[in-house]
């Protein structure tokens, strides 16, 4: 497997920038945030999308739908916050709609909180010795920073409007960090859990092929 180097940098949450406050009615909120032109939300990179209400929104549903970095579409939908904040699960590189299931009882916004993943990287579980080497490296600012792995199939049909079940595996935080993996996994990924700093993830494997 060729080395991956991928390199990450979250901008500083923004509650509003997709949708600016509002008291919707059942159905569509209005994408009507300072990330949005023609319709759509551009975000930069894939991150997770934060839903705040000022009312009791517990009865109801928000659905959010957009797309991942790979273009692909994805929907998540989650239970409506009570007078506070909620969040997906999946990380969203644009929003194309927000609805929810009955009418708002308070104002509604939408936006992103500091939290973001990288794409799932699979890697060969047939290769002997099973070896990766993981790195993270930090800018000149700070970061709060999680490399995971899972053993789900990233590839499997519908896979991608999936919350894989993730194992963290190393933290780090303003210094660089360097790991390993020595039993077969199928895929890893970073995620950056609060910063602005960029932060370069690195995965190489070693072995031979099965």
């Amino acid at each position: 497997m060729r080395p991956v180097f991928s390199t990450k940098t979250l901008v500083a949450a923004d509650d509003d920038n997709i949708c600016a406050s509002q008291t919707p009615a059942a159905g569509a909120l209005l994408l009507n945030g300072v990330a949005v032109t023609a319709g759509v939300a551009a975000l930069g990179t894939q991150r997770r999308v934060l839903v705040t209400a000022v009312g009791d929104e517990s009865t109801r549903t928000l659905t959010v739908t957009g797309t991942n970095e790979e273009g692909i579409v994805i929907r998540q939908t989650i239970t409506g916050p009570n007078a506070t904040t909620g969040a997906t699960t999946l990380d969203f590189f644009t929003i194309t709609g927000v609805t929810i299931s009955g009418n708002a009882a308070g104002a509604i916004k939408v936006g992103t909180n500091g939290v973001g993943a990288t794409k799932w990287v699979p890697l060969d579980q047939h290769v002997t010795p099973f070896h990766v080497s993981l790195q993270m490296l930090v800018g000149t600012g700070t970061a709060n920073f999680t490399a995971q792995y899972t053993q789900d199939d990233v590839f499997a049909k519908g896979s991608e409007s999936t919350v894989f079940k993730s194992t963290d595996t190393i933290a780090g935080g303003a210094v660089d960090v360097v790991g390993t993996l020595i039993s077969p996994v199928g895929a890893v990924r970073m995620l950056i859990n609060s910063g602005t700093d960029a932060v370069r993830f690195t995965i190489r494997q070693a072995g031979l092929g099965g």
